[in-house]
């Protein structure tokens, strides 16, 4: 049998703002999932197919503007 410990992190954004600045890749990431909850949840029914392209367009430039 294995046992593991593990830590968990909150990696929502303005959560654990001294890991995100140790790992660009990650505080991308989680303004990224930020931006895709926001546009869905703007979006009653977008479904996965329907929404990437329009998010491609402008989360480019508000990934900028969130860091």
């Amino acid at each position: 049998m294995l046992e593991l410990v593990v830590k968990v992190y909150n990696i929502n954004k303005g959560r654990n703002e001294e890991l995100m600045s140790r790992s660009a890749v990650l505080k991308e990431y989680s303004i990224f999932i930020y931006l895709v909850r926001e546009h869905a949840s703007s979006t009653p029914h977008a479904s996965p197919a329907t929404f990437p392209h329009k998010l491609r367009a402008s989360s480019h430039s508000q990934l900028s503007t969130l860091s």
